[in-house]
């Protein structure tokens, strides 16, 4: 049995009450209110929300109530082997979106797909398939019946009386021929279903995908698909792309000035499936804990959706979707808590004045100029020689779409995610600042970096192509340290324990070693100390952690090395 838990909280008009937490008898909770019990089917997700659905007194009311694509993505969770008592459940409005969403290849209807959701409904039986049938519109199912087969023959075309009999008997009386000889099979099994229950309908189909022309047609149903993905929050794929136009925080209060309230669909229930995507973090996060109201629902579920297909997602993907989720969010959020500082009044006032996606463009526009400044760096003599994070945060940033590193979050973890917060905000500018203050050290060096076709390290270790910044710095360090001059040229391997020896003690970089190099290149550039840290880590534990014994010229970290030969 279901665990069901009564909610902490419980809203009565504009108030909020608090009650005790309580676990629910299957009977206490049929014996709940349906927008009570709504609230705990919504608050759910994955097998326990399809499991409260099925545990219900009146499960077709509480389906009907349920936005259409929450239901949509929880049977895609599931799978719809393993939703097969929710399916039959669906009206034929909510069927028809479930087509809309996945029987579509671009603006061509994929019959298969279609046909997989429709042999689906076989568990509520063959006259819940007829009367689901009966209820799409008739010319998208004569385009589903083009992508199947060809009608080549009509009864009265069949003379000799027998052979029509037969033919009366198999397809009612029509040459068929199937496009897919194994598929043909179960679609001859959904004729036959038809041909039974339905004859007229039968018919009227084999009649119009006889002389109805395909391309025409299925234009004229791709168009009423468009028009009803559009109430569902789905925009044309090429308007989808204006969530990421650019929008600075100055123009947001002149954009926001003629705003009006989204009216939620009154049928159904506001929207929630997104807030069980994100992490709910943040001062949006604190916002959505204090309750959103069913127009801010579906505002930011329109939004979702906006940004799932500019991102090139599959609405049936849940990961692309919990993607898109996670985006709006971030976007919306970073917004909130650049705009609003640390006023959390300030903070409701903009989420309340605010479109979503006016917030949500300010957000994006904000990590475009991170974008701006990763492109400069790109373009500079820094870029071939860019390495580790350095390198990971400049890839992230310089694309139309900025993300951020999850190095940020933990330094084990490769990958990127949306920016979330103004402190992931922060902290990319950070590391932004100490790459550019590398540029104009490397500017103040009394050598240049080379172009990478030119550089020549036969003999050597890292090969050319390995070579990154802290080579030049901790290799023109070492040449100093050992008594020449402040050039990267290659160390002699045999050199290699003087330096251990030089500016190590115990398995650590010798502070004064460390003051030392901070003051050459101070001396070259104020401010060089801080960005070069890194480099002198790299030393620290790459070279200085190392016994004598286990300094091997050819893995040497951070330094040029000439190899004995």
């Amino acid at each position: 049995m279901t665990q069901i838990d009564l909610p902490p909280q419980k809203s009565v008009g504009h108030l909020t009450l608090l009650r005790q937490p309580k676990t629910l008898t299957p009977k206490q909770f049929n014996a709940l209110p349906i927008e009570e019990r709504l609230e705990i089917v919504r608050s759910a997700s994955g097998r326990k929300k399809y499991d409260l659905l099925l545990e219900t007194a009146d499960t077709a009311a509480l389906v009907s109530r349920l936005p259409v694509q929450e239901l949509y993505l929880l049977v895609k969770e599931l799978g719809r082997e393993d939703a097969v008592e929710l399916l039959p459940l669906l009206d034929a409005e909510q069927f028809t979106s479930f087509l809309d969403l996945e029987a579509w290849q671009g603006d061509r209807l994929d019959g298969a797909a279609m046909f997989d959701w429709i042999a689906a409904l076989a568990e509520g039986g063959d006259e819940l398939v007829a009367a689901r049938l009966r209820q799409l519109d008739f010319d998208l199912l004569v385009v589903f019946f083009h992508t199947l087969l060809d009608v080549t023959g009509s009864p009265g075309e069949i003379e000799d009386e027998e052979v029509r009999a037969e033919a009366v008997r198999r397809n009612g009386g029509y040459e068929i021929v199937y496009r897919d000889e194994e598929k043909g099979k179960e679609v001859a099994v959904l004729l036959d279903l038809l041909f039974r229950l339905d004859n007229d309908l039968f018919r009227d189909l084999l009649e119009a995908v006889r002389w109805e022309a395909q391309s025409m047609l299925e234009e004229d149903v791709y168009q009423q698909r468009a028009v009803r993905l559009r109430e569902l929050g789905f925009p044309d794929p090429f308007e989808a792309r204006a969530a990421f136009a650019r929008l600075e925080a100055a123009q947001l209060e002149a954009q926001s000035e003629k705003k009006k309230p989204l009216q939620p669909l009154q049928e159904v229930s506001s929207p929630t499936f997104f807030l069980n995507l994100v992490s709910g973090e943040g001062m949006l996060g604190e916002l959505l804990a204090r309750g959103l109201r069913p127009d801010s629902a579906w505002e930011l579920t329109f939004l979702v959706n906006k940004v799932l297909l500019a991102q090139g997602g599959d609405p049936g993907s849940l990961d692309a979707v919990r993607h898109a989720a996670q985006t709006v969010y971030g976007g919306v959020n970073l917004a909130l808590e650049v705009l609003g500082a640390d006023d959390f009044a300030r903070i409701e006032t903009l989420f309340a004045d605010c479109y979503s996606e006016h917030l949500f463009r300010v957000g994006h526009t904000l990590t475009l100029e991170l974008c701006r400044r990763a492109q400069a760096l790109n373009m500079s003599p820094l870029a071939p020689y860019l390495e580790g994070e350095f390198l990971t945060l400049v890839r992230a940033l310089d694309r139309s779409r900025p993300l951020f590193p999850l190095f940020f979050d933990d330094p084990r973890r490769a990958g990127e995610r949306p920016f979330a917060s103004r402190h992931d905000l922060q902290r990319a500018e950070a590391m932004l600042t100490r790459i550019e203050g590398m540029g104009a050290l490397f500017a103040a060096l009394p050598f240049f970096l080379p172009d990478p076709a030119d550089v020549d390290l036969a003999g050597c270790q890292p090969a050319a192509e390995e070579l990154g910044l802290s080579h030049f710095i901790l290799t023109a360090l070492a040449n100093q340290l050992l008594g020449r001059s402040f050039l990267p040229l290659p160390l002699p391997s045999e050199e290699l324990v003087l330096l251990h020896r030089t500016i190590s003690h115990d398995g650590s970089l010798l502070e004064e070693v460390r003051r030392s190099c901070c003051e050459t290149l101070e001396s070259f550039w104020a401010g060089a100390g801080e960005c070069v840290d890194w480099a002198l880590d790299l030393l620290h534990d790459g070279f200085c952690a190392l016994a004598e014994k286990e300094i091997d010229p050819r893995y040497v970290e951070g330094l040029i090395v000439r190899l004995k030969s």
